[in-house]
C-alpha cells in the first residue's frame, strides 16, 4: 500500500460524496425553488424521494465497490456511506443563499457571518466524518 489507511478512509469518504453530489444535481435543482412542485401539482414529499434515492443507491454502489478494490473495513464503509451521504444531502438541500444578513465589523473589515454559515452547510458533516474515518480506520 502507498498511502496510510486514513489517508484511504479520508479519500474513499470523498470519493462517495463526490458519487453522491453527481447523482443528486436534480435534487438541488427541485428543493431551491419552491415553485417547481406546484408546477408539477405534487407535493415536496413526492418529488422528494426518487431524487434521494438514485443518489443513494450510487453512493452505495460507490462504496461497495471501493471496499473491494481498497479491502478496506466495515467501519470504513459505514462511516463513508453515512458520512458521504449526509454531506452531500445537506449541500444539495440548503436554501438558496441570501445575501442580506449579520455583517461583523472588525478592525480589519468586515466579516458576512450569516453567508459563512450559509455555505457551510455540507462541508461541516463531511469534515466530522472525514475526521471519524481517519480516526477509526
Amino acid at each position: 500500500m502507498v498511502t496510510t489507511p486514513s489517508a484511504v478512509a479520508v479519500l474513499y469518504l470523498a470519493a462517495v460524496v463526490v458519487v453522491a453530489m453527481i447523482f443528486s444535481a436534480g435534487l438541488r435543482d427541485v428543493l431551491r425553488d419552491r415553485d417547481f412542485g406546484a408546477v408539477l401539482g405534487v407535493d415536496d414529499r413526492r418529488i422528494r424521494w426518487p431524487l434521494t434515492v438514485v443518489p443513494g443507491v450510487a453512493a452505495v454502489l460507490a462504496a461497495i465497490s471501493m471496499t473491494l478494490l481498497t479491502g478496506g473495513t466495515v467501519t470504513t464503509l459505514a462511516i463513508g456511506l453515512v458520512g458521504g451521504c449526509a454531506a452531500a444531502c445537506r449541500v444539495r438541500t440548503r436554501p438558496s443563499i441570501s445575501y442580506d444578513g449579520l455583517i461583523l465589523e472588525t478592525a480589519v473589515g468586515q466579516i458576512p457571518v450569516d453567508l459563512l454559515r450559509q455555505w457551510l452547510r455540507g462541508p461541516d458533516v463531511l469534515l466530522a466524518a472525514a475526521w471519524l474515518a481517519a480516526l477509526f480506520s
